[in-house]
């Protein structure tokens, strides 16, 4: 009777171990695909940010930047045009370059 006993509890042990490794691999499936969805969640929605920040720069900053450069360049362009700069400049190349005496 020892030997029966001893051989049952073995197999109920035995039983025991595997349902629950079983069980712990289960949960660490699950667990594993839960990690994965939630990854590529996340990895979509930064995919996402990230095109709505490159629709913004290519669409609305790159455009408005390049606006608002060329009117600064434009209007400073003008400015040193329509001031007395290029005269005082020549004067001063023929002064000094030149050697030229003033008039």
């Amino acid at each position: 009777m020892p030997r029966k006993f001893t051989v049952l509890a073995s197999v109920v042990a035995a039983s025991a171990i595997i349902y629950e490794l079983n069980q712990d691999a289960d949960r660490r499936a699950a667990m594993y695909r839960n990690v994965m969805e939630t990854n590529e969640a996340a990895q979509a929605s930064q995919r996402s940010l990230l095109e709505s920040a490159e629709t913004y720069v290519d669409k609305r900053l790159i455009p408005s930047v390049k606006e608002s450069w060329n009117d600064h360049i434009s209007r400073a362009t003008h400015a040193i045009i329509y001031s007395e700069l290029p005269d005082k400049a020549v004067a001063f190349w023929k002064k000094h370059v030149l050697g030229h005496p003033e008039n």
